[in-house]
């Protein structure tokens, strides 16, 4: 086995090395980085202070016409004095299932010509249709000026009212 003829001596010399070059000057940079943290924060709260003021101007119910109120982004149906308005006026209405419910509906039980109704014709079922059709365009066009306002959902309001809704404001997503 080889020997080393030569003797080794190490001599440990205490050095100091700036702390500026031991992070690479990291430190000034975090420090910048958290000036900065704290000007962003700030900036949030008075962003998310200006949001929720702006939510709570369009918290409050708009009346849309008799039927319809909106508020926020959610359009509040009265169906049930829609269906009444809707049957006087055409003798169907949209129910909130969005079908149209007759007022009166077609005998499908003759045994003979005897039994006719004098309502029961092609032409009044023809007349009945052009009443659906127009119950429909008359909803859809409430629905899409409740849409043109920014509503994107659909409540009928005799289960629950615009005032009663509670929505989950941003404030609770934090």
């Amino acid at each position: 086995m080889p020997t080393c003829k030569h003797k080794i001596t190490t001599k440990s010399k205490k050095t100091t090395i700036p702390l500026k070059k031991v992070n690479c000057g990291q430190k000034g940079e975090v420090e910048l980085d958290w000036q900065k943290l704290k000007v962003l924060t700030a900036q949030q709260k008075q962003i998310k202070a200006q949001i929720l003021a702006i939510w709570k101007k369009a918290d409050k119910p708009v009346v849309q016409d008799e039927f319809c109120t909106r508020r926020r982004n959610v359009l509040f149906v009265d169906f049930a004095e829609y269906a009444t308005k809707m049957n006087q006026k055409e003798g169907y209405s949209i129910s909130n299932g969005l079908y149209a419910d007759p007022y009166k509906g077609f005998d499908s039980e003759h045994d003979s010509v005897v039994y006719f109704d004098d309502d029961e014709t092609i032409d009044n079922a023809i007349a009945r249709m052009d009443s659906i059709i127009n119950v429909a365009n008359d909803f859809k066009k409430r629905l899409q000026e409740a849409q043109d306002h920014g509503c994107e959902r659909l409540i009928d309001k005799n289960y629950c009212s615009e005032t009663d809704f509670e929505f989950q404001d941003l404030e609770d997503d934090n």
